[in-house]
């Protein structure tokens, strides 16, 4: 995993810490950014933490965007624990955020890779509320490699409908998506890259 970090602003419905109609707020993206070794990697993590850490104005939350490891077992799990002292150091008002994707699920998802990407992260997939927005997270990786688990993807799609039906509804519910792959590039009609497919 690791590191480009985009800072991102979003307005909040309702409001904001001034007492104004719309508040701004911060969150912290961060892109996976493969380099020539893991103790680099480690490094770099450890790098951006202390950088979001020193921040004047703290962000609501911190998105980790897919590819946490690289590696398969039996070395998944040492690089799993790595990665987590590294953030272990991140200010605790700094809600982290992990999304799962192809190095975390595979190309190919499969059962196994889901329950062992959830055991060591969290869910795969859920929403949460900061400031009247609600942000949903989701693997996009099993819209594009679903072979090996077609089930959780229609229970992720069926669940994902019902997120966006809420919204529809104008329950004061504002989606915002993260994931590790955009649906698409340049336009949505455009053909599927290899991860993708």
């Amino acid at each position: 995993m690791t590191i480009t970090v985009t800072s991102v602003l979003f307005s909040t419905p309702g409001p904001g810490p001034t007492g104004r109609a719309e508040g701004m707020e911060r969150s912290i993206l961060l892109h996976p950014l493969q380099t020539s070794s893991w103790a680099e990697e480690v490094q770099l993590t450890h790098q951006a933490v202390e950088a979001v850490n020193k921040l004047c104005r703290r962000p609501k939350f911190m998105v980790l965007c897919g590819d946490m490891v690289r590696a398969r077992p039996p070395f998944r799990e040492g690089q799993e624990r790595d990665l987590k002292v590294a953030l272990r150091g991140t200010d605790p008002s700094i809600p982290l955020v992990f999304v799962s994707e192809n190095h975390d699920l595979r190309n190919t998802p499969t059962p196994e890779t889901v329950a062992q990407f959830c055991n060591a992260w969290g869910d795969d997939y859920f929403s949460f509320l900061v400031g009247g927005l609600t942000c949903t997270v989701i693997p996009t990786q099993l819209f594009f490699g679903v072979s090996a688990c077609p089930d959780r993807r229609d229970v992720q799609e069926a669940w994902l409908e019902g997120q966006l039906q809420k919204a529809s509804q104008g329950l004061g519910i504002t989606p915002k998506q993260a994931f590790h792959f955009s649906f698409c590039k340049d336009s949505s009609l455009e053909t599927r890259s290899k991860y993708r497919e």
